[in-house]
């Protein structure tokens, strides 16, 4: 039987949680409508001018300084990074927001075709979706945690079909184990459904935090949630201990094409990459599934196909470490059919304090 002493103590905490995450709700729901109402305000073209002042050479598509990783022996495009940038990139309002009342443009403003094609270097085609809900305060998921249990028992037998199949979920879990996720923190950034959170919290991880544009309601302890506007918050109140695994799957080649309700951004998928190696312990891993072609094309508003070109700017001051011919693992992951194989990157550099 707990003590009054206790009770008070247990009664004290649990206000203070109630209260932080009452004024983290208010300040997340601030920070949405203050910038809604200041992006409508802003040209296209205004707007790109701020986000490109805070991401600096990140979008430049000239900056290609390569580096070599002596234990890969392999390059990867290095930009010095600090944590005023990352802070500026936290900061910044007009990077991750929903559009102002409009649905997805069609086509890409002509005066904005530039920044989304590398300066012409990146075909752009045409097929268009509108599966907006970033912003929508009615979209809310539910996760319970009996409903988080039952994925992960599906899981472990091998039968969770996620939301790629069975052998998609199944290749997760199986790569997530070998590259050790045991007690560790792992960030996964977008999920409507939650079979990469099962995978990686079956293979034995401390903790999945969620980073998507619909607000997720869960309630098993292993699990938490945030959209980007409450993430950032949480980031900038140093409420984010580093995260040791990233898990992007089929995320990142959607951003800022207007497709999911988010404001255009010429930049966002690079953008999005930086802010997680921000949040990323050194030497963190990356588990990457984007869509791969043998030649860049952005196929607006569907998604961005990534080959030579885009590739190397999108995964920026990190590392291949996997897919490779002498690898073993390559034998334990099946074939996914028309979907790729995840790579996986090794965070490189560090934030330093100054500029």
């Amino acid at each position: 039987m707990k003590t009054p002493r206790a009770l008070n103590r247990l009664t004290l905490y649990t206000g203070c949680v109630l209260v932080t995450s009452f004024l983290l709700i208010l300040a997340t729901e601030y920070f949405r409508i203050r910038v809604t109402t200041a992006l409508s305000e802003l040209s296209d073209a205004e707007r790109l001018r701020l986000i490109a002042a805070s991401c600096g050479k990140l979008c430049d598509p000239e900056a290609n300084e390569m580096a070599l990783d002596p234990s890969t022996q392999r390059r990867y495009r290095r930009v010095p990074m600090s944590r005023r940038r990352c802070r500026a990139l936290y900061t910044n309002p007009y990077i991750f927001v929903p559009l102002p009342g409009r649905t997805p443009p069609r086509r890409i403003p002509p005066a904005l075709r530039a920044n989304f094609s590398m300066n012409g270097r990146i075909p752009i085609r045409e097929r268009y979706f509108n599966d907006a809900y970033l912003g929508n305060a009615s979209y809310t998921l539910h996760w319970n945690a009996s409903f988080i249990e039952d994925y992960l028992t599906q899981v472990r037998a091998g039968r969770l079909s996620g939301t790629y199949g069975a052998h998609a979920t199944n290749d997760l879990h199986r790569l997530l184990r070998r590259i050790g996720v045991r007690g560790q923190r792992v960030l996964v950034v977008g999920s409507q459904r939650p079979w990469a959170e099962a995978a990686a919290l079956a293979a034995g991880a401390r903790e999945t935090v969620t980073l998507e544009y619909g607000r997720i309601r869960a309630t098993h302890p292993r699990m938490r949630s945030y959209t980007p506007a409450a993430f950032a918050l949480a980031y900038l109140a140093d409420d984010l201990p580093p995260f040791d695994v990233v898990v992007a799957y089929s995320t990142y080649e959607h951003s800022g094409l207007g497709r999911y309700g988010d404001a255009l951004n010429p930049w966002a998928d690079l953008i999005a990459v930086a802010m997680a190696w921000c949040v990323a312990k050194p030497a963190a891993l990356l588990v990457l599934e984007v869509a791969r072609a043998t030649s860049d094309v952005l196929v607006h508003n569907m998604g961005r196909y990534y080959a030579d070109k885009r590739l190397p700017h999108l995964t920026t001051n990190w590392v291949r470490v996997f897919p490779d011919q002498q690898n073993a693992w390559h034998s334990h992951l099946a074939p996914i059919g028309d979907l790729a194989r995840p790579m996986v990157f090794r965070r490189m550099g560090q934030a330093m304090e100054d500029g």
